[in-house]
């Protein structure tokens, strides 16, 4: 199950960068399902807090988690 997660954050990842949001790089996929229960890796971490609420929306629709 968390190869199939992480498989989707790389896709958002790749989106979210398109959108001309720089993101962090992943974590190994080893990492990342080592982690997953206590500290995951959370792309959207990356994304500034200033987005109005219609800037976050949009950036939901753009690139949506699932």
């Amino acid at each position: 199950m968390e190869e199939e997660i992480y498989q989707r954050m790389i896709e958002v990842k790749a989106c979210l960068e398109e959108q001309r949001y720089a993101v962090v790089d992943p974590p190994s996929l080893e990492t990342f399902a080592e982690s997953w229960d206590s500290d995951p890796w959370n792309l959207y971490d990356s994304i500034p807090l200033s987005l109005n609420q219609d800037e976050w929306l949009q950036l939901q629709v753009a690139c949506p988690r699932r």
